[in-house]
């Protein structure tokens, strides 16, 4: 099983990343917070934007949106 989740805006609610795990959604935040301070880590879209929170002393929230088998359907829809 699967969770899907959304990556908000702790300012605007705004969802701004979708994503798919089978860890607990904190396990993934601590992870996506945890890329984002990698030197190595690509310039990305999702990485850019959680380092401008940090520099406001934010992170993202975290939002279950479902639990699903098909993880690929789901993820895109």
């Amino acid at each position: 099983m699967y969770k899907i989740y959304s990556l908000n805006c702790p300012l605007t609610n705004e969802i701004r990343y979708i994503g798919y795990t089978s860890l607990s959604l904190e396990k993934r935040l601590s992870n996506h917070i945890s890329e984002s301070s990698k030197k190595s880590s690509k310039a990305t879209y999702k990485i850019n934007w959680i380092k401008s929170l940090k520099n406001k002393n934010s992170i993202p929230t975290i939002h279950l949106i479902a639990v699903v088998e098909d993880y690929k359907f789901w993820e895109i829809y």
